[in-house]
């Protein structure tokens, strides 16, 4: 089998990829032609994707193409405004508390399901 090696189509694809994310984390884009967002990810689905709402969590993964989320069953259309933010609401300014709040809860999740075996 032949793979491509090239870091610089990586980089390339990496960095097309985030710019066209980029343009996606704005409010004053409110719908996109329907063609349009049957296949790309737009502003109105990633608001989905950092809403905190019961009904958004878990939603709109996709970065760049919707139509993953429309085949694994994670798609949400926008029906209301999200709220944004998490959904534990956490209560902490520290930065390093906010950067390794998830991994503490997955080393707990691993130590109990491990206690359960």
């Amino acid at each position: 089998m032949r793979y491509i090696k090239k870091p610089e189509i990586i980089l390339y694809m990496k960095s097309a990829s985030v710019l066209y994310q980029f343009w996606m984390h704005t409010e004053a884009i409110i719908k996109l032609p329907k063609w349009f967002e049957a296949v790309f990810n737009t502003p109105s689905h990633h608001r989905v994707h950092h809403g905190s709402d019961v009904e958004y969590l878990d939603k709109n993964n996709g970065g760049t193409l919707i139509i993953w989320d429309k085949l694994f069953g994670t798609f949400q259309e926008e029906t209301f405004k999200p709220n944004y933010g998490l959904a534990d609401h956490f209560r902490s300014f520290n930065p390093f508390a906010i950067v390794f709040h998830e991994w503490k809860n997955k080393v707990f999740w691993i130590r109990f399901f491990c206690d359960i075996y």
